[in-house]
């Protein structure tokens, strides 16, 4: 457990138990971050870090983050099981991979020359006669994570004792059923875009209904409050939200407004604590991998997909639905990068930000309250 200093402490004073207020220091403080990366990240969790449809045959991978800590993502080439491991060279600790993806039959350090075979064990260096004695295998390998698969979305943790993934998952299964559907998905293409805010500003707005309808002219386009929708939130910090929309009435908003057509009934947007995001919404299918690249940047990766059983025209609109309207240069993404900016800008002010409560019994989708349940697994997990 890392060592949270007294005067960090003051600074993370929640002022209630039902976590109404945070302080905003939580968005701004270095030490925080770092124990976040820490903690967190490394702490008891399931990571989101892929599907398997990425890395469909043996050999393939993917590199990628968990929290600050670079990974690769391989599909072994013997037994067809998918590891997850360190991308930090045994011997000096240089990147190990240095791609984004491909196929490979080992991964070698441009460094020394050290290699190893896809489940990260060291099988070939110059000069290993030199190694000192007592160095043992386990030092000599990459580090391997645990990993656990749900519908073909890849967990991995670093903790060999973390509970199993279904369970970490209780309540947000139906929309990950939804989302990745009985049909096999095929991925069609990936952004990369750098948010300027704190990691978990980016992490709150998904588990925030309450925007949606106000900010999002889209969503007010196709009247999302007046269909209704419901969310929810489990006790290990993860949320979903799910919405249906209604017959667009006023049409004359945007010159061709078939990109807002849609054939799903039913919309999921969901964040799996502490920072993956899986959503259907519309027609597009998207898994978010969101990695902390400081205390106010964010860098998120969208990847899209397609089902194998799609027609053309399905196809073609989800593709025109990720890049227009949910893709980072959609017309959603592109307001809420401008709203969580603002945020960041001003959050420096000290203080304390309000969390609404929801109007009913059941989390309607205009509600806040699953934003507590982020708040609470996080303050469990970085014990101040």
């Amino acid at each position: 457990m890392v060592k949270v200093s007294e005067a960090l402490k003051q600074k993370l004073l929640f002022p209630d138990e039902e976590i109404s207020r945070v302080p905003r220091s939580v968005y701004t403080d270095q030490e925080l971050y770092e124990i976040e990366m820490k903690e967190i990240f490394q702490g008891y969790v399931w990571n989101l870090v892929g599907h398997e449809s990425e890395i469909p045959n043996p050999g393939d991978y993917k590199t990628s983050m968990v929290g600050n800590i670079p990974i690769i993502v391989v599909r072994n080439n013997k037994d067809d099981e998918i590891n997850v491991l360190v991308n930090t060279c045994a011997h000096r600790s240089a990147e190990v991979e240095r791609t984004n993806c491909g196929t490979a039959k080992h991964f070698q350090c441009l460094y020394h020359k050290w290699t190893y075979d896809l489940t990260g064990k060291m099988i070939g260096a110059p000069y290993k006669e030199d190694i000192p004695q007592g160095i043992n295998e386990e030092e000599l390998s990459l580090k391997k994570l645990n990993v656990q698969l749900y519908r073909g979305l890849i967990f991995a943790s670093f903790k060999d004792d973390m509970i199993p993934l279904e369970e970490y998952l209780e309540l947000i299964t139906e929309g990950l059923d939804a989302s990745t559907g009985n049909d096999k998905l095929i991925p069609i293409g990936s952004h990369k875009v750098m948010f300027n805010c704190n990691w978990k500003i980016y992490s709150e707005n998904i588990y925030d209904g309450y925007h949606t309808g106000m900010l999002h002219a889209a969503f007010r386009i196709l009247r999302m409050f007046a269909a209704g929708g419901v969310g929810l939130t489990n006790k290990h910090g993860s949320g979903q939200f799910s919405y249906k929309t209604l017959p667009i009435q006023d049409k004359t908003v945007l010159n061709d407004m078939s990109v807002f057509e849609k054939h799903a009934d039913k919309s999921y947007i969901i964040n799996i604590f502490p920072a993956g995001v899986i959503s259907q919404q519309l027609d597009t299918i998207a898994f978010r991998y969101v990695i902390p690249r400081g205390i106010d940047k964010t860098e998120v990766h969208f990847n899209y997909f397609i089902r194998e059983s799609d027609s053309e025209e399905q196809r073609k609109l989800r593709i025109e639905q990720a890049s227009n309207v949910f893709g980072p240069e959609g017309i959603i993404t592109l307001e809420d990068a401008v709203a969580l900016e603002s945020v960041q800008k001003s959050v420096v002010h000290d203080g304390l930000s309000v969390i609404l409560k929801p109007s009913t019994e059941e989390i309607p989708i205009h509600a806040e309250v699953t934003v507590r349940g982020f708040w609470k697994k996080w303050r469990d997990m970085i014990k101040v």
